[in-house]
């Protein structure tokens, strides 16, 4: 299947996408995937496809409308377990908000035509299951407060509004703003969390639900909505396949949604190399030529069909349908200039081949055939580093990332990432301390993590003992002895100069290894540079010496043409 940038392509991937998986909730196969049990996993497993169906329904397709139609009724009409409860009520309000958003959203599509097809007693039952989940929102401290936001004005829309939604609806978005830190970009709770939810959440439902209601969104939020755009460009490869960072992947189309979401906001000029159109075509259609439908009945969890290695605990069988959001430009409908009937693919001469962004702390490479990297200075997981103190999550805590490899999942590797050995010890990258930014240069301080022993690694999986008590234990004898590292970027005649520096620690037995993706350099060869006081400096996939400390890492044999020249120092150590 390929996706172009035209309206009858875009219904077409849509319908072929919603309508398999329409029944799947009601499929044996369907099991407890996620941590979330067996009656959320279905309930998921519902919603997320029924959303993407409403979609296709609102534009007046008439097979996506009969199926839409037939799976409420048949869900809604269904009962979860001996007591004949209400299905939805079989879920807890706080797990099931996610699917109470796409209920809340698929019910609103077409004007509520399948909210005003539904029988009153059930309208009533969902509105009052959608308000006991929409107030959960103000127990969570991340994205899920738009959630409830989304479901309260919903239910403004249908006319079942009250005061305490209307004070969780101010709360949500007072909390959404405290974590905008500027250049379009939100951080997912206050932390320094930058990822894909930027485009999965934040810069989704302040736009699509004025554009439901009639009204257009805060000028506020579309200057941000552009300003994030810039960015996003910079996190696609030529071919529309994602930079592989961050959480959550499985999501993978939904990249796209708030390129999709500008043909719902006419004001929003195009500022980017190539128009937005044909960029989310192109995140779709790289991942929709990598799924078998046929095969599968719908779209799989993974990053291509049923590899499942980027889904999360808490994705259930159908998770990935949340990428239903990205084809909101179906709502402009046929006579769009969002829409392209005449279109040129080619890949446009880039204006600049580095880009920084502060707000995030993420430096950009673009080589001559338009693949990216991206340099993370500033984010992290939160969950991974303060809950979990000895844990490494390769999304998050590598240097570099690309559009063609995934992070090296193994700390003894470390591909794109920074490791040092001091001592018997080995520390890993764990959290920011402190990012800087001038106008040509990124760089960043970040805590090394102290790697666990044998004694942490079964202190880790101790039961028996408090939680507080074990996190205790873990930061006395494991994270007390911290060290960090200093990785600048900086762009110099065109090339991306990136310098990794040990500091804070006195040793004169510290190794220094900088790990590099194996597509900018030869696969047969060990893709890391080492620095060490015993010995000199290693080469290994070193194409050519610039003088003493520099050196290209470039690869003849792929399309992946990036030549970063790489600085690796260590305050007071001599060289020979």
């Amino acid at each position: 299947m390929r996706i172009e940038p035209t309206y009858p392509s875009w219904l077409a991937a849509a319908k072929s996408m919603a309508l398999p998986a329409s029944a799947e909730w009601a499929s044996p196969s369907v099991s407890a995937r996620s941590s979330h049990g067996v009656a959320a996993d279905t309930l998921e497993s519902f919603a997320r496809p029924f959303m993407l169906t409403s979609l296709v329904a609102a534009t007046g397709d008439r097979d996506a409308i009969e199926v839409g139609m037939s799976q409420l009724a048949l869900f809604l009409s269904a009962r979860a377990g001996r007591n004949e409860a209400f299905r939805l009520f079989a879920v807890s309000p706080s797990a099931a908000l996610p699917e109470a958003t796409s209920l809340a959203l698929a019910l609103w599509f077409g004007r509520h035509h399948m909210w005003e097809a539904m029988e009153p007693h059930l309208r009533a039952e969902v509105a009052t299951w959608l308000r006991e989940s929409a107030l959960t929102a103000t127990k969570r401290a991340n994205n899920w407060v738009l959630f409830g936001w989304t479901i309260s004005r919903f239910l403004r829309s249908v006319g079942r509004h009250d005061p305490e939604l209307l004070a969780m609806e101010r709360w949500c978005e007072q909390q959404v703003d405290g974590w905008y830190v500027g250049g379009g970009w939100y951080t997912d709770g206050g932390s320094a969390t930058f990822d894909y939810y930027n485009s999965y959440a934040f810069h989704y439902y302040f736009y699509l639900v004025p554009f439901l209601e009639g009204r257009p969104p805060a000028e506020k939020r579309v200057a941000r909505l552009g300003s994030f755009l810039n960015d996003l460009e910079w996190l696609m490869g030529p071919d529309g396949a994602p930079i592989r960072y961050g959480r959550s992947l499985t999501y993978r189309f939904g990249v796209a949604a708030p390129l999709s979401v500008t043909a719902l906001l006419p004001d929003v000029a195009e500022s980017g190399a190539l128009p937005r159109s044909i960029l989310a075509s192109r995140v779709m259609n790289y991942f929709a030529t990598r799924e078998d439908l046929a095969r599968i009945g719908g779209v799989g969890l993974g990053w291509a069909g049923q590899q499942e290695g980027v889904a999360q605990r808490y994705s259930g069988p159908l998770a990935s349908y949340w990428f239903g959001k990205s084809f909101v430009a179906l709502l402009a409908g046929q006579e769009s200039g969002f829409w392209m009937p005449e279109w040129n693919d080619a890949e446009p001469e880039p204006a600049a081949r580095i880009r920084l962004s502060p707000s995030p702390g993420f430096a950009f490479a673009r080589s001559e055939v338009g693949s990216k990297l991206l340099l993370n200075h500033g984010s992290y997981d939160r969950t991974s580093t303060d809950l979990r103190l000895i844990a490494d999550d390769p999304f998050y805590t590598r240097v570099i990332y690309s559009d063609r490899s995934w992070p090296d999942q193994s700390n003894s590797a470390l591909s794109g990432g920074v490791s040092a050995q001091i001592g018997r010890s080995t520390y890993v990258r764990a959290r920011p301390v402190r990012v800087d930014f001038t106008e040509d240069e990124m760089s960043s301080v970040w805590s090394l993590r102290r790697q666990p022993g044998p004694f942490g690694k079964r202190l880790s999986r101790m039961k028996g003992m408090s939680r507080l008590r074990r996190l205790w234990l873990l930061r006395h004898f494991v994270a007390r002895r911290q060290r960090t590292v200093e990785v600048s970027s900086r762009e110099v005649a065109g090339w991306l100069i990136v310098r990794a520096r040990l500091t804070h620690t006195a040793s004169r037995t510290a190794t220094l290894r900088f790990g590099v993706p194996e597509e900018l350099g030869p696969a047969d060869h060990a893709s890391w540079l080492r620095l060490s006081t015993k010995t000199v400096l290693e080469r290994r996939n070193i194409g050519e010496s610039f003088g003493s400390g520099f050196y290209v890492l470039c690869s003849n044999e792929s399309d992946i043409h990036f030549a970063i020249r790489l600085e690796l120092t260590a305050p007071a150590y001599e060289f020979e």
